[in-house]
């Protein structure tokens, strides 16, 4: 029997690799792997719509206005609402909950949810700039998404998730039917034939990030400073930012490798020996799994998902605050317990590789929907 599913996405215009950092693309090739035949419903696909689209973005930068994205569900659910390739009484995947005449037979993968950035908001409001939901949107465009948001998650079919914690606030906090969330996880694909630690000398740290802020680069290198006035020989390799932090330049030890591809990021997790980022607020944070898989010990912060991925004085350390003194004892603690630690990681290597694979992912989400009562067979 086929096993089909309409594939919605808006893909990066660059690339489909570059979309949500690879993630849409990962999951797609992993679904056509396992067999399921997929009716791929680009959003934004001719060229008219792309215009269309592409002027509403830069109008909204020019007048400085942040509607959180309604204009942009709206142009899409247009779309949806007059596509012709989706095909009817099949699942539906999507990474937005844009409304249609499918929503009932849809699913969405998010790492975010609107009820639970609003109830951040309300807790920990000096963090909502590194959220989609930043603090200076119109509370008529936060309350126009969430009507979105809600109407959708009453008809869909399922929600996915790729953290446990975003699955707990569904179910414990908003009260939405557990039949209907799922957390799946996410996915790296790490080959495993490009690891290669040999190199390593047991004292460089790595910090893999664009968004410096978000990601707590700042905290980082001040605590590196103060770990490597009493340990000279450590040294710190920066990758993500575009251009380099006043507070790096001319710092010993130190060393801003910028923005790398895919390849260069590899070459620097084969270089180092620990990874740190405990970013102030991560959504999910594959990154984790992927220095994982490459045998890094690493430093989370307490928070978000990213306890899901750090077993304490196991392959790693949670710090608990944005403290300089707690995290410098922190990365400290993983150099005086290096030998242990990592060889707990290199342990698990293959228990990562799957856990954190866009083929786990694809296989449970399979699960799901076959339990929900797709492609059974007649009778």
């Amino acid at each position: 029997m086929q096993r089909e599913l309409n594939f919605v996405e808006k893909w990066d215009k660059r690339g489909r690799s570059y979309t949500w950092s690879g993630t849409s693309y990962g999951l797609f090739q992993a679904l056509e792997q396992e067999g399921i035949t997929l009716f791929d419903i680009p959003i934004n696909e001719k060229k008219c719509v792309k215009l269309k689209y592409y002027l509403l973005r830069a109008l909204l930068k020019i007048t400085k206005k942040n509607d959180f994205e309604v204009s942009m569900i709206r142009q899409a659910e247009k779309q949806l609402a007059g596509n012709k390739k989706m095909k009817e009484n099949i699942p539906t995947l999507m990474f937005t909950q844009y409304r249609s005449k499918y929503t009932k037979d849809a699913y969405a993968f998010i790492d975010f949810s609107v009820p639970y950035l609003l109830e951040l908001r309300k807790n920990q409001k000096e963090l909502m700039d590194f959220t989609p939901l930043n603090n200076g949107i119109p509370e008529k465009y936060v309350s126009e998404r969430k009507a979105i948001v809600d109407e959708w998650t009453g008809e869909c079919r399922g929600i996915f998730t790729m953290s446990s914690f975003l699955a707990k606030d569904f179910t414990e906090r908003l009260g939405i039917p557990e039949r209907k969330v799922h957390c799946v996880g996410g996915g790296c694909n790490v080959d495993i034939s490009k690891i290669d630690g040999s190199q390593r000398d047991g004292n460089k740290f790595l910090f893999v990030g664009r968004d410096w802020e978000r990601k707590n680069g700042p905290l980082v290198t001040e605590a590196f400073q103060k770990v490597h006035e009493k340990y000279p020989k450590t040294e710190l390799y920066i990758l993500g930012p575009e251009t380099e932090p006043s507070c790096v330049k001319g710092r010993d030890g130190i060393h801003f490798v910028g923005p790398t591809g895919y390849q260069d990021t590899l070459k620097y997790y084969n270089k180092c020996d620990f990874f740190v980022m405990p970013s102030r607020c991560e959504a999910y944070g594959l990154v984790f799994g992927e220095a994982l898989i490459f045998g890094l010990p690493c430093i989370a912060k307490n928070a978000f998902a990213m306890p899901e991925f750090i077993e304490e004085d196991n392959n790693g350390y949670l710090i608990q605050r944005d403290d300089v003194d707690e995290l410098c004892m922190t990365m400290e603690k993983l150099l005086e317990n290096k030998e242990r630690l990592k060889k707990n990681v290199e342990n698990s290597r293959l228990s990562y590789m799957e856990m954190y694979s866009w083929k786990t992912v694809a296989q449970k989400m399979i699960a799901v929907m076959e339990k929900d009562g797709y492609w059974k067979l007649p009778g």
